[in-house]
């Protein structure tokens, strides 16, 4: 999922406000801040990685999906999940 940098940044904000304002962490807030966006920005790339991976194995395989007239989309959602499923990942 492509999120703006900026968005992050508001997101990871928002967050630690919350935290510190709930007694859930304690510090400095920019600290805080730093260490959920990164946290974020992290996540992020994983699913980003995985897409990359899904697209590349969909594409070795691109000409037998094509002569079985596969659904493709359906197809790298599944291949998406599965390398998800294997790795411990969530996505939405």
């Amino acid at each position: 999922m492509l999120i703006p940098a900026g968005t992050i940044r508001n997101i990871a904000e928002r967050s630690a406000d919350k935290l510190l304002k709930y007694g859930a962490v304690r510090g400095d807030r920019a600290v805080i801040v730093h260490a959920v966006e990164r946290a974020l920005t992290e996540e992020l790339d994983v699913e980003k990685r995985l897409r990359e991976e899904a697209d590349k194995i969909l594409e070795a395989h691109m000409k037998e999906a094509r002569s079985a007239k596969a659904d493709l989309g359906a197809l790298r959602d599944k291949i998406l999940r599965k390398l998800a499923e294997d790795r411990g990942v969530v996505l939405k």
